[in-house]
């Protein structure tokens, strides 16, 4: 029996989006303060940076803490934000391996943080089909491990 394995998303894109959210801030900051010096209001400065700086530090700790894909005996967990997919391997119909070349551009799947992903199509407890997109760090051994659990006939090629 395999045992219980943990993979960490791939961080490219969403190191870049943190990095350019942090940028606009600084130069927001920048405007605020320089319109709040001369009107006195400090207080509503300090609540300011407050709420704009803490959300989105709270929402990159969930991105880095939370995000997790989890290869059980019998099922795959998505762990990512608020939620939790559990895709059991004897319902898991296609594996692919996609290159996203809009990822700059318009990003399709902006909870995907790069653009080599992986599509898993499968069947919910309702029948219908769907699917989720992830992107694990060390894909080929996500991949291989993958392979150990799910028939090999559900993987296909690159497009």
């Amino acid at each position: 029996m395999l045992g219980e394995m943990s993979f960490r998303p791939r961080m490219g894109y969403m190191a870049f989006n943190i990095a350019m959210w942090i940028v606009l801030m600084v130069f927001w900051s920048f405007i605020m303060v320089s319109f709040l010096r001369y009107d006195g209001f400090g207080a509503f400065f300090i609540f300011y940076l407050v709420v704009i700086y803490c959300f989105p530090i709270l929402f990159i700790v969930l991105f880095l803490v939370r995000i997790k894909y989890i290869l059980r005996a019998e099922s795959l967990l998505v762990r990512r934000y608020l939620n939790t997919i559990e895709i059991k391997y004897r319902s898991i119909r296609r594996v692919e391996e996609v290159t996203d070349r809009t990822v700059f551009l318009i990003n399709l799947t902006p909870s995907v943080p790069s653009s080599k992903q992986i599509w898993i199509h499968y069947e919910d407890a309702n029948g219908n089909e769907r699917y989720v997109n992830i992107s694990p760090a060390k894909k080929e051994e996500f991949l291989s491990q993958l392979r150990y659990r799910v028939d090999p006939k559900v993987f296909t090629m690159n497009r």
